[in-house]
């Protein structure tokens, strides 16, 4: 019970995915596959002075990193005087785009009309930037990978752990009646090497790893 507890976590440990500018036919390329990889998940940016930060709305543009630090909704006023019209969205009610005599357009968002004034709400966001050669690695986990792959590692090593220790079972002790079969042991690892490797695996999840600037390996193990 002990060896395929220790067994599974051991093996589940080891699910880790690098990638670097070298799998790739040119650097563009890599990071349009990071891009759409990463673009909705939670991050962690480990940096050329080995400190960590951790992002989401992740992007690479040109040679910087650009991330979202927040994000929401600011209140504006304009006068009447320079709207020239309103134009609600056909397919958001909460919508509306405001033209203004000048040839700017403004989205807004939950218009109102307050005497010779609109107040409305206009959308915000606010990000940060790294150059590139500031960063070593861009990693994630997958959880949900990382349970799948440990039921199946955790099934397989309880399998031939139930196998392997009946047989070394009978040849330690050929006149030893047991009423287990191999079989039977096997299967009883297996179930149970599912069930804690699954654990493991959701626990520690599938780490994938898009190293940035390979010269600074050295420096960050």
């Amino acid at each position: 019970m002990k060896k395929i507890i220790l067994l599974s976590f051991l093996l589940i440990q080891g699910c880790t995915e690098v990638y670097s500018i070298k799998d790739y036919n040119s650097a563009g390329e890599y990071y349009s596959a990071i891009n759409k990889d990463l673009a909705t998940k939670t991050l962690t940016l480990k940096l050329s002075d080995n400190e960590k930060t951790y992002v989401r709305n992740f992007e690479i543009k040109g040679d910087s990193a650009y991330w979202v630090t927040s994000a929401g909704y600011a209140s504006k006023t304009i006068s009447k005087t320079m709207i020239d019209k309103i134009s609600p969205s056909a397919s958001d009610n909460n919508k509306s785009l405001i033209q203004l005599k000048n040839g700017k357009a403004i989205e807004a968002y939950s218009v109102k009309h307050i005497i010779d004034s609109v107040l409305f709400q206009v959308k915000y966001i606010n990000k940060k930037s790294i150059p590139l050669n500031k960063i070593y690695s861009i990693s994630y986990y997958n959880h949900l990978m990382g349970t799948l792959e440990g039921l199946g590692i955790g099934a397989g090593a309880g399998f031939i752990y139930g196998m392997g220790d009946q047989l070394i079972g009978k040849l330690n002790n050929p006149k030893e009646q047991n009423s287990y079969t191999g079989i039977t042991l096997g299967n009883v690892g297996g179930v149970l090497g599912s069930f804690l490797g699954a654990i493991a695996g959701a626990i520690n999840g599938r780490n994938t790893v898009y190293v940035i600037n390979d010269t600074l390996i050295t420096n960050n193990k």
